[in-house]
């Protein structure tokens, strides 16, 4: 069910790389599917643009442990 999801999502990094919520909502989607490894990178690169954002600080940190 999300796998389709992410792979519509990767296609608007076309459009805007430097998208937050993209980067935000692939990871998170990732997270729900058991593949937090693969929500790393998204992550990163989603507190890259806003390093104020709590959520994806905090679930970097826990899958960064």
């Amino acid at each position: 069910m999300f796998e389709p999801a992410i792979e519509i999502y990767k296609k608007y990094f076309d459009y805007n790389p430097y998208n937050f919520a993209l980067y935000k909502k692939i990871a998170f989607l990732y997270i729900d599917l058991g593949k937090s490894t693969q929500a790393i990178p998204y992550l990163k690169q989603a507190v890259i643009l806003e390093p104020q954002d709590r959520e994806v600080k905090d679930a970097l940190e826990v899958l960064s442990k």
